[in-house]
């Protein structure tokens, strides 16, 4: 027997609502945005636009990022991704030869050398400063921070208990202050924060760590509800097992690289991500095209934060 509370095709077409005609007709409704141009619907991807990139500095034309690391994990590499894509660059601590290397890519570039620890309020206001006088303003801004610590719930220290909290969550809310108020003023902008995937999956034997990196992701959400309204996106990103130096070192694979085959087991993919793959997607939350996506974290951990995957 017909459960009384389903729906016939008849009592939906007696009520004003038909399935097949709503789908045909919001069908035909996006084809026609499509036609129109909008690059929805039927349009063929040989109409498709890409959306203009619009630049909120007044001097050299060109979109212009921050990237307050560039001495390690993602940063050398996203300056050069960044230079070749047409940015000028605000650099902070960039690697030995990096700011070099990335003019010669044709970027102009404005460097922040030895910058204050990241929990002090002035640190990214001297790249937000850097970029305004260089370039009369920036577009987007990648912004990492943080420091690990260890120990369970029992065992984490006042001392770890008062880093982890100053350098993954104060850190994250001074960033945020900092770098907003221009992007908000001038309508447009980007910013994307590097937190980690042990946000999202707790991590029991770094319990403070974890912790503080899930507060910054729910920063980042709220930071993006007051910047929407202005045009402003704001994501996190997180990595995990990702082959540099910082994490190789981590494990111990700098002293004994049999460590990677073991840290291997316990990742979905079996394998290490690569810094060229973690900045590919991290550069479509900062270039200008992605501009639609906001309040979100976003995971690079070869499946790692997905629990339920896991035996």
């Amino acid at each position: 027997m017909e459960k009384k509370d389903s729906i016939k095709e008849e009592d939906a077409q007696e009520s004003g609502f038909n399935r097949r005609k709503f789908i045909s007709t919001s069908t035909a409704g996006l084809a026609a945005l499509g036609a129109l141009g909008a690059g929805i619907g039927s349009a063929s991807a040989s109409t498709a636009v890409t959306p203009k990139q619009k630049t909120n500095s007044t001097k050299g034309g060109k979109r212009v990022i921050i990237l307050n690391d560039t001495s390690t994990h993602i940063g050398p590499t996203l300056a050069r991704n960044f230079a070749l894509k047409n940015h000028n660059i605000v650099l902070g601590t960039p690697a030995k030869g990096l700011a070099d290397e990335v003019r010669k890519l044709g970027a102009k570039v404005a460097v922040v050398d030895k910058l204050p620890d990241l929990s002090k309020p002035e640190a990214i206001k001297m790249l937000v400063e850097a970029a305004m006088d260089e370039f009369g303003g920036y577009d987007a801004a990648y912004l990492r921070s943080g420091t690990h610590g260890t120990g369970d719930i029992l065992n984490t220290t006042p001392e770890v208990l008062k880093e982890v909290i100053d350098e993954n969550f104060v850190a994250v809310v001074y960033a945020l202050q900092a770098v907003l108020p221009h992007l908000m003023d001038s309508g447009s902008g980007q910013v994307l924060m590097i937190t980690s995937a042990s946000g999202q999956r707790p991590a029991i034997a770094g319990t403070a760590y974890s912790a503080t990196r899930a507060g910054a992701n729910m920063l980042v959400r709220c930071a993006a509800a007051t910047a929407a309204p202005k045009g402003v996106s704001v994501n996190a990103f997180g990595t995990y097992f990702l082959n540099y130096p910082g994490f190789l070192e981590s494990i111990g694979a700098d002293k004994n690289p049999a460590m990677v085959d073991e840290v291997n087991k316990v990742v979905p993919l079996g394998r290490l991500g690569e810094v060229e793959e973690a900045a590919h997607f991290a550069m479509s939350l900062l270039d200008g095209i992605n501009t639609y996506q906001t309040g979100n974290f976003f995971c690079h951990s070869g499946g790692f934060n997905n629990e339920g995957w896991m035996a």
